[in-house]
């Protein structure tokens, strides 16, 4: 598995604008929630829910859940923790449909980075593709095709209807 360690340049070149307003007896100054703070470690498997909330025992499903809700908290005012964020990705298959999109407000800095890594114990696999299920695959028995094939082969090859499947 790759590390991905996005990089500090990008970050410092971002530059984030905070408008200070001031209130009025006329206007109170709004009423602002405190930023959930982010956790210094957020979990991922394949068994998780996006219902979770990125703990080692409640543990997120997907890449982008990861994502969002490191972005989600530094939108609310949430600053990195010390020592920066890690996402671990569990032992198991992650099934992908589309590329994992990382931007930059997706960076950390020098001090406080963001890590995706795997997590120790086994294997996570990021898949790509489709599925194709084993009911789904028969054996070749369109003539011209078996003809093409060679004759210790022949009876041996499965196929699929693709289009079906999407």
């Amino acid at each position: 598995m790759r590390l991905f360690h996005l990089s500090a340049l990008v970050a410092s070149l971002i530059a984030v604008g905070h408008r200070v307003g001031s209130a009025t007896a006329a206007e109170p100054a709004a009423r602002t929630e405190p930023a959930a703070a982010i956790p210094g470690e957020i979990h991922v498997a394949p068994s998780g829910s996006a219902d979770h909330p990125g703990t080692a025992d409640r543990p997120l499903r997907q890449p982008e859940e990861a994502r969002d809700l490191i972005r989600r908290a530094r939108r609310a005012g949430a600053a990195l923790p010390a020592g920066g964020v890690t996402v671990w990705f569990h032992p198991g298959d992650y099934f992908r449909d589309r590329s994992f999109e990382l931007k930059a407000e997706d960076s950390g800095a020098v001090d406080r980075p963001i890590v995706y890594r795997a997590a120790p114990g086994g294997t996570a696999r990021w898949i790509g593709g489709v599925r194709i299920a084993p009911s789904a695959l028969h054996p070749l028995n369109d003539a011209a095709g078996g003809a093409r094939l060679d004759p210790a082969a022949r009876g041996k090859v499965l196929q699929a209807d693709l289009k079906s499947l999407g």
